[in-house]
């Protein structure tokens, strides 16, 4: 049995390149503490990673972090080691779309919330639950305590993960952290549907609408596994 954790720390990484390329790796890192007791936000930290490895320009285009930037940066095992100072083995990690984060940081087997997953749950009806998406419909600049400035640039480590603390404050103050790690756990739960066949609709209208469409989506489509999961819960309620 875990024992209560004292932290969250929310990380954000940007990388030379995604999971699937033949090469990529940290470039920077970035990452606050939410603090369990108080439900503070503070100790923040970033610094540069070296990938060991030139940037791709379409992927400098996103972070613009250069290889002159990243030239005398610590290598990417010297960061994660630094991410880990200060946590105790209870304590948890936290991302939005955290399958990301966790493809560069093992976590040393702690466990993890994804903002993301969660904020799917918390508040559906929303047209994006991108990071900034979700900052300005819950209103994030307006809480007590929030620097704007400190989010600033976007797509840089430590902007975004103090966006995403902000984020994950508001979803703990609706469900308690181990069911948020529980959600994590799962593919992503959508509301609304992909594709052009049903574009605008949700889930839900479909799996009255055209059932048939769910089915194929669970047995014969490419599309994700977020949307082969919500395919099948509304499918078994409906069967039930």
């Amino acid at each position: 049995m875990t024992d209560p954790a004292r932290i969250v720390r929310v990380v954000d990484i940007e990388t030379s390149g995604l999971p699937e390329d033949e090469q990529h790796a940290i470039c920077e890192i970035g990452w606050v503490d939410l603090d369990l007791s108080t439900m503070s936000i503070g100790n923040p930290v970033t610094f540069l990673v070296n990938p060991g490895h030139p940037i791709p320009p379409h992927i400098r285009a996103v972070h613009h972090i250069s290889d002159q930037d990243v030239a005398d940066a610590m290598r990417p095992d010297q960061a994660l080691t630094q991410l880990m100072k200060g946590m105790g083995p209870d304590d948890v990690f936290a991302a939005h779309k955290a399958d990301f984060e966790q493809n560069f940081i093992g976590g040393g087997g702690r466990r993890w919330i994804c903002t993301w997953k969660v904020s799917l749950r918390a508040w559906p009806e929303f047209v994006s639950h991108s990071n900034q998406a979700l900052r300005y419909e819950l209103q994030v600049d307006a809480e007590p305590g929030f620097d704007p400035a400190a989010a600033q640039p976007v797509h840089r480590a430590l902007p975004d993960a103090t966006v995403t603390a902000h984020i994950l404050r508001k979803q703990l103050a609706l469900r308690p952290l181990e069911r948020l790690v529980e959600i994590t756990k799962e593919p992503g739960f959508l509301y609304w549907i992909g594709g052009q066949k049903h574009k605008g609709k949700t889930f839900k209208q479909v799996a009255v609408e055209d059932p048939g469409y769910l089915h194929w989506i669970v047995d014969k489509s490419d599309m994700s596994a977020d949307d082969k999961f919500t395919a099948k819960w509304h499918l078994q309620r409906r069967a039930a």
